[in-house]
């Protein structure tokens, strides 16, 4: 399995994308579980990760050009459409960075 992006909310909590889904722990890396199947890895090719807390999480892919969050720690992804390829993404809080090659878009969440 590769590894290709790492995110830790906490000490307990990490989110890690992988060429068979995004894997998650609670707790500290003791135990894992899958989130996703592999559609958001191997067929859309992850750029990265940004993860406000254990269920709040935000996964780039490549194609089609999309971020896919899910609200209730990975059970259900939903896809945001950036028309343009995801090359970088970051947050602090409510508030998420996303680099695209038409510029940087910021997306603010409630709380």
């Amino acid at each position: 399995m590769e590894v290709k992006h790492i995110y830790a909310v906490d000490e307990n909590t990490v989110f890690v994308a992988t060429s068979a889904g995004i894997l998650k722990t609670l707790d500290g890396g003791a135990s894992w579980y899958l989130t996703t199947s592999n559609v958001l890895t191997l067929k859309y090719g992850v750029t990265g990760i940004y993860a406000r807390d254990s269920k709040t999480a935000y996964v780039t892919c490549n194609f089609p050009y999309s971020v896919y969050v899910t609200y209730d720690g990975g059970a259900f992804w939903q896809n945001i459409n950036m028309g343009s390829q995801v090359n970088a993404i970051s947050g602090f809080g409510n508030t998420v960075y996303i680099g695209t090659q038409q510029g940087l878009f910021q997306l603010k969440e409630s709380s």
